[in-house]
């Protein structure tokens, strides 16, 4: 969840979400494509990414 979130909160950004998650954008990279296949979506279909960072931000909440 938490890379998916961060990847959404910037905009597909694997770069920014690496230096938010500390990791190496390759390692953002290789999650963002298990979780795609994982859910069996396109995360690059603005309408899937708006509802999944919509249901990432529910559940933080929800957590929290």
């Amino acid at each position: 969840m938490p890379t998916l979130k961060a990847y959404l909160d910037t905009w597909g950004s694997r770069n920014r979400a690496a230096e938010l998650l500390s990791l190496h954008p390759n390692a953002v990279a290789h999650r963002v494509r298990r979780i795609s296949e994982a859910l069996g979506l396109d995360l690059t279909d603005p309408q899937t990414r708006f509802a999944l960072q919509l249901a990432c931000h529910v559940v933080t909440e929800a957590a929290s």
